[in-house]
């Protein structure tokens, strides 16, 4: 029996089953590709976190952004670049850009809403910075950074009350964590309220004992009121705690000065001289150059009178009466 014609109707039917099959073959690879790359992406996300970890900086930022590469939806990936950007590389237009990306992809996670408040606040941006933190602190309450750099937004906005109000809650949340204590004592120091920075320096001591920067400030506003001894006691205490400190060896030097102890003054002053950074010390290195030199003269001459008193109250030997020959 001869084969019946394929006719024109059977044609189209069989061309369009082809194309079907085509066209879901393609879409089969290309949703195997697209879950491949964000598989891949995912991998190197956690690898940059463990380069990050190790302190392999370079590793972990060509990690996150062949991540954001292989899948721009990966939020997680933006955010880690935007960190590394931020924090290690000093770029803080490139880190908002990231962290913003973030944002868009993960519009509730507090850490990205708070990295975005944090950048913008340091930036000089405390309106904006102001609404992000707020959205990271209706995510997460007890977000302690939020708050703390709440606090610094409002004190940039003029708002010095609310400002102590957001200080008071990140203590309240963390109080191991110093910086809303040293906040909150020099916005009081700065509105001529002593003892009320005294007390929050001293409840900052109470829940971070030996915290270099908490004993360093309580010293200067100590060495500020003339309660030398206890300046002293304080930016020593510091010092111990942290002998990179110049700035506290700084302070250390005019505490000695100022109570009178010359000695120990230019040996601080020498010390500082020594080990102070020219380059972002030249005020300071400029002012105890003078004062090392003036106390060193002082010193010279204190000595030089104190020789001839002793030489006037020592007794003259006795002449003995010339004999006639």
């Amino acid at each position: 029996m001869p084969s019946r014609p394929i006719g024109n109707a059977h044609r189209a039917r069989r061309s369009v089953i082809l194309l079907a099959l085509g066209a879901a073959a393609a879409m089969s690879l290309a949703l195997s590709g697209c879950d491949k790359a964000k598989t891949d992406a995912i991998a190197l996300v956690n690898q940059g976190v463990a380069a990050l970890e190790r302190g392999d900086v370079g590793t972990a930022q060509s990690n996150f952004a062949r991540a954001t590469r292989l899948d721009p939806e990966n939020a997680t990936a933006h955010y880690q670049l935007g960190l590394v950007l931020r924090y290690h590389r000093e770029e803080p237009a490139e880190a908002l850009k990231h962290f913003q990306t973030a944002e868009q992809l993960s519009p509730d996670d507090p850490d990205v809403l708070y990295q975005i408040g944090r950048l913008q606040t340091s930036e000089g941006q405390a309106e904006s910075g102001l609404t992000y933190l707020n959205r990271a602190i209706e995510a997460d309450p007890n977000m302690e950074p939020a708050w703390y750099f709440k606090g610094e937004a409002l004190k940039a906005l003029g708002r010095l009350q609310d400002a102590d109000a957001a200080w008071r809650e990140a203590i309240a949340i963390q109080p191991q964590d110093a910086r809303p204590f040293l906040a909150l004592a020099a916005m009081y120091e700065a509105h001529d309220a002593d003892d009320a920075a005294r007390a929050v320096y001293e409840a900052g001591l109470r829940h971070n004992g030996g915290n270099a920067d908490l004993l360093n400030s309580l010293g200067v506003l100590e060495l500020r009121r003339n309660q030398n001894d206890a300046a002293i006691k304080h930016l020593n205490d510091a010092l111990s705690r942290d002998g990179s400190r110049t700035d506290a060896l700084f302070n250390l030097s005019f505490a000695f000065a100022q109570a009178g102890k010359t000695k120990e003054a230019i040996q601080h002053l020498g010390a500082y001289v020594t080990h102070a950074d020219p380059l972002t010390e030249k005020g300071n290195l400029r002012v105890a150059r003078g004062l090392h030199e003036a106390l060193v003269l002082d010193q010279e001459r204190a000595r030089r009178e104190e020789r001839q008193r002793q030489e006037q109250q020592a007794p003259k030997p006795e002449q003995k009466p010339e004999q006639p020959e």
